[in-house]
């Protein structure tokens, strides 16, 4: 006996049809007659019997329908309290993401819930906004590489947890593919696309650009990576993303390879200074260092 074998025979007795019954709960008529008549080789008893005019409680039914009632509203009773409990418990942590790419360096089981932590993400793509939403307290933590070095003035801390190390993506078969490494001064005459509206990624990268010779010949953003990927899919341009990892490989026509010259992306959480020592804060930092 469980509580949806339960649930199956007070709806038939209120519907009086078993096909309605097992619309009503959006399951199959076949799923439902089976269940009912489990619990009816449980019991050893015959709980309804069809008549011309629907299905109808036969008589011991009738006299068992009152307890059926009773422990279906003491479960849901039950339940509710256990919930209350439960949510009282647990804890949301909001983390502002600078870009999509980032969330993917975690472990994907320290993106969604940790025992009573629920981890709720959101794209930024700007990591001035993610400091102003840290400060705010709209984000208890910000997922951002190379913040700005000010960060103490302002009262804040910055935790890294791993680095990341930029990469150009290109079509297969394209001449940078035949090159054992590749470097910065390898992309003197290659177009490069920022994938990423994060004003710091094309700032260093221009910057390491111009300390090799050379201004990238343009630059393009895109509010999502798979967007950027699709771009470079459908034409020779070459693309340099702060991860080594492709989000998106339409039709894996991509290749993805480390740019080794270029500046690392220390990757890590914005949190209030004040606030390192919350337990939650505390306890999910603690759990994605261990993981790295």
């Amino acid at each position: 006996m469980n509580i949806t074998q339960l649930r199956y025979v007070l709806t038939v007795a209120h519907k009086n049809n078993i096909s309605t019954a097992a619309d009503s709960l959006y399951v199959t008529q076949q799923a439902m007659s089976k269940s009912i008549a489990s619990l009816e080789k449980e019991w050893g008893v015959k709980l309804f019997t069809r008549t011309n005019s629907g299905t109808e409680l036969t008589y011991i039914g009738k006299q068992l329908l009152p307890a059926i009632e009773a422990m279906i509203k003491k479960y849901d009773e039950s339940a509710r309290i256990i919930q209350s409990i439960l949510n009282q418990n647990a804890v949301t942590i909001y983390m502002a993401v600078e870009n999509e790419l980032f969330l993917k360096r975690l472990p994907y089981d320290l993106v969604s819930t940790i025992g009573d932590l629920k981890i709720a993400p959101y794209y930024l793509n700007d990591i001035g906004r993610c400091i102003e939403d840290v400060l705010l307290r709209r984000a208890d933590l910000a997922l951002v590489t190379n913040p700005p070095k000010d960060l103490e003035s302002r009262g804040l801390t910055f935790v890294q947890c791993t680095h990341c190390t930029p990469s150009v993506v290109f079509q297969k078969g394209h001449p940078l593919g035949k090159k054992d490494t590749l470097t910065i001064s390898d992309l003197k005459n290659e177009g490069q696309i920022g994938s990423s509206r994060d004003a710091s990624f094309i700032r260093d990268f221009v910057a390491a650009c111009i300390e090799n010779g050379f201004y990238p010949r343009y630059q393009a953003t895109y509010p999502e990576a798979a967007m950027a990927m699709n771009a470079v899919a459908q034409s020779m341009n070459v693309i340099v993303i702060g991860s080594d990892q492709i989000p998106s490989n339409p039709e894996d026509r991509l290749e993805c390879r480390p740019l080794i010259d270029a500046p690392k992306f220390r990757l890590g959480f914005l949190v209030e200074s004040s606030r390192l020592e919350e337990q939650s804060i505390r306890s999910y930092l603690t759990a994605v260092k261990a993981s790295m």
